[in-house]
């Protein structure tokens, strides 16, 4: 589990990754948030963010809890934090090491980024840190692959994996909870900036593909694609909201 964790972690330490993490990630974060704030009784105090990434996750929680920490074991992502959440707190931790008080967080969220933990250490340390009445928002997007309207990018897509494979992963998490799908515009120019930001591209580039080829490939295609339209691409997910008897059971039913 170290060694997929040291691995995976690898991917993200550059300050390209981190700057395509800060400016051309998919805006689906605030979304996601906004329906955990209507489904919560009160808002929240303190909110933690675990594997934040460059903070889009971490700012996305503002208009849900009035104090706002995010950490992330690749430092070199936290370097635009300031710039994306400048009103959070920023800190070089994992989640199997959480370096704050017991019941410090009466909320906390992870974004995709429980897969990349050791799981069992992961959650006791997330109960650890949690109020007695805290909660745990589990939510994960998959990659944004289809038009609403045409299947022209999702044949891009499968010929980009095929080309610049994803890296290898642990099991998939299962976390339970509510599916979602929901549509963000793109251009042909746009769309290549977020892919690119993809862990296919810089696990291409660490296995010796320059990065301009996979620049120039995908730009080729994705013109092709798009034809020189604004469309809107689907990004499907799902969130689960658990408090610390759920995690417990998640615990019991999943993990050794």
């Amino acid at each position: 589990m170290m060694l997929r964790f040291t691995c995976m972690s690898n991917l993200f330490s550059s300050d390209a990754m981190a700057e395509g993490y800060a400016r051309d990630r998919p805006a689906v974060h605030p979304w996601v948030i906004a329906q955990v704030r209507d489904r919560m009784r009160n808002p929240a105090k303190r909110a933690l963010d675990v594997g934040c990434g460059s903070g889009l996750s971490t700012a996305a929680l503002h208009n849900t809890a009035a104090h706002c920490v995010g950490i992330e074991p690749a430092e070199a992502m936290l370097g635009w934090s300031s710039q994306v959440a400048p009103n959070a707190e920023f800190a070089v931790a994992r989640a199997e090491q959480l370096p704050f008080a017991t019941g410090a967080f009466d909320l906390v969220t992870a974004a995709g980024s429980l897969n990349y933990c050791d799981l069992a250490p992961a959650l006791r340390e997330i109960i650890r840190v949690m109020t007695t009445d805290g909660a745990l928002v589990v939510y994960d997007f998959s990659q944004g692959k289809d038009f609403a309207d045409s299947p022209a990018l999702d044949q891009w897509h499968t010929e980009f994996k095929r080309r610049y494979p994803a890296p290898e992963s642990g099991p998939k998490l299962e976390a339970g909870g509510a599916p979602f799908s929901m549509s963000l515009p793109y251009t042909a120019e746009s769309y290549l900036k977020y892919a690119m930001t993809e862990t296919n591209v810089s696990n291409a580039i660490a296995r010796g593909t320059p990065e301009s080829e996979i620049r120039d490939w995908c730009t080729a295609e994705l013109a092709k694609a798009f034809s020189g339209q604004t469309r809107q691409v689907v990004f499907n997910g799902y969130i689960a909201i658990k408090n610390k008897h759920a995690i417990n059971e998640w615990l019991r039913r999943t993990l050794p």
